[in-house]
């Protein structure tokens, strides 16, 4: 639950719950449990993006740990987990730019 507290792409999951905000008046009385689905979904996908991107540095450190312990080179094996972290971080600028101000409320 902690990932719902803080996730590495906030400003959009805030911008997308002002997106998916406005689902609120679609469909008939059975409709609210589909409306509430939809409105979790920004926050669903950016815990999931958080955990997911944890559990993949932690599983490259540690195999780059073993491939020390074992005298390996590991110059190959940390370039992915770098240039991933790279991504990730050029993807977090442009989407704090990019939703720089939007508010929920929309």
């Amino acid at each position: 639950m902690p990932s719902y507290g803080w996730g590495l792409f906030d400003s959009a999951q805030v911008a997308m719950t002002c997106m998916f905000g406005g689902a609120g008046g679609i469909g008939g009385g059975g409709a609210a449990a589909a409306t509430t689905a939809i409105k979790a979904l920004p926050a669903v996908i950016n815990a999931t993006i958080t955990v997911l991107l944890f559990v993949y540095f932690v599983a490259s450190g540690l195999k780059v740990a073993n491939g020390i312990g074992e005298g390996q080179e590991v110059t190959q094996m940390v370039q992915q987990p770098v240039g991933v972290f790279f991504i990730i971080l050029v993807l977090w600028i442009a989407q704090s730019i990019l939703f720089n101000g939007v508010t929920a409320a929309c």
